[in-house]
C-alpha cells in the first residue's frame, strides 16, 4: 500500500498547467475510514509476548467519519506555515454468556470485554520549498505536534467485579518533519502528494498514565489529494490518506504495544487567497 501510494504521488510529475493562488488556504473536510486494523500486545522484559487483534477478536468498529482541517499561510515563494487535525474513533463491545433466572431472583453470569481507542492530531509546521515555480513546487516540512492517544481495556464478570484495565493519554509536542510534492496540472486542477513522520518516542512526563516509564514509537501518515477550483477563491478536493501508527509503552514489569493502521478517503473544501 505505501508504495502504491508513493507511485500515485509522483505520478502527476508527468502532467502540464499553470499555478492556483496560494497565499492563505483552509480546508475543511470529512474523512472516510474504509479500512482500519489495531493489533494490542503485552511482552514481559524475558521476551514472552501475547498480541490481540481488535477487529478479529473483539469486533471492534471504526467511526465511519470525522472532521478533519488543513491550510496555511505563505510568507512567500519558499517560505509558508501549515496547520493541521485530524484523528479517529474506535470502540468495541464483546458480551458472552446469559443471565441466570431462577424465579424472581436472577443472576448476571455473562463475561465481556470493553474497548476503545481514540486518536487525535493537532500539527504546526515550517514548510520551506526548495523548489517552486508555476506549475510545481517541492517542499520539505517540520515542526511539532500534539497527539491524544487515549487507549482503554475493561474486562468484567457479571454486574459486578467490573476490571479496568488501563487508559492511555500522551499529548508531548515533539517533532514532526516531512515532505511535499505538489502540481498543478491545469489553471483549476492540482495533485499534491504529503508524507509527514510524527515521532512518539519521549522519557519526559508529557503523557498522563500511571507507572510508564518511557514511550517510544511514531506516527506515519500519508495523503494524495486532488483538488479542482470550481469559483474564485473556493475549491473542493478528494483525497486518499493512510496512517500508521506504531507505540510501545514501557512499565516496570511489561511493555504494552499498540498497531492502528487506517485508509480512508478525505471529501474537503477549501477557501484560498
Amino acid at each position: 500500500m505505501k508504495k502504491i501510494l508513493v507511485t500515485l504521488g509522483l505520478s502527476p510529475l508527468l502532467c502540464f498547467g499553470s499555478s492556483l493562488p496560494d497565499t492563505f488556504k483552509l480546508s475543511v473536510g470529512a474523512f472516510i475510514v474504509g479500512d482500519n486494523k489495531t493489533l494490542f500486545s503485552l511482552s514481559d522484559h524475558n521476551g514472552e509476548r501475547a498480541t490481540l487483534d481488535l477487529q478479529k477478536r473483539l469486533a471492534m468498529k471504526t467511526d465511519a467519519t470525522s472532521v478533519t482541517v488543513n491550510g496555511y499561510y505563505r510568507f512567500n515563494k519558499h517560505h509558508r506555515v501549515e496547520f493541521g487535525y485530524g484523528g479517529v474513533r474506535s470502540s468495541s463491545s464483546k458480551h458472552y454468556g446469559e443471565p441466570l433466572k431462577a424465579g424472581n431472583n436472577v443472576i448476571d453470569l455473562s463475561t465481556g470485554v470493553e474497548t476503545h481507542l481514540n486518536i487525535s492530531v493537532l500539527k504546526l509546521l515550517y514548510n520551506y520549498s526548495f523548489y517552486h515555480n508555476d506549475d510545481v513546487e517541492l517542499g520539505l516540512a517540520f515542526g511539532i505536534h500534539r497527539t491524544e492517544l487515549d487507549y482503554e481495556l475493561t474486562a468484567y464478570l457479571g454486574e459486578n467485579g467490573k476490571d479496568k484495565g488501563f487508559s492511555i493519554v500522551i499529548a508531548p509536542p515533539i517533532p514532526v518533519i516531512g515532505t511535499r510534492v505538489h502540481y498543478n496540472i491545469l489553471k483549476s486542477l492540482s495533485v499534491e502528494y504529503r508524507i509527514d513522520l510524527m515521532s512518539l518516542s519521549t522519557k519526559l512526563n508529557y503523557y498522563k498514565a500511571p507507572n510508564i516509564k518511557e514511550v517510544s514509537g511514531y506516527i506515519m501518515d500519508q495523503n494524495l489529494n486532488t483538488e479542482y477550483q470550481f469559483i474564485d477563491n473556493m475549491s473542493v478536493g478528494m483525497g486518499l490518506n493512510y496512517n500508521v501508527m506504531r507505540v510501545n509503552f514501557i512499565k516496570e514489569s511489561y511493555d504494552i504495544g499498540l498497531e492502528n493502521d487506517v485508509l480512508g478517503v478525505n471529501l474537503y473544501a477549501a477557501m484560498l487567497f
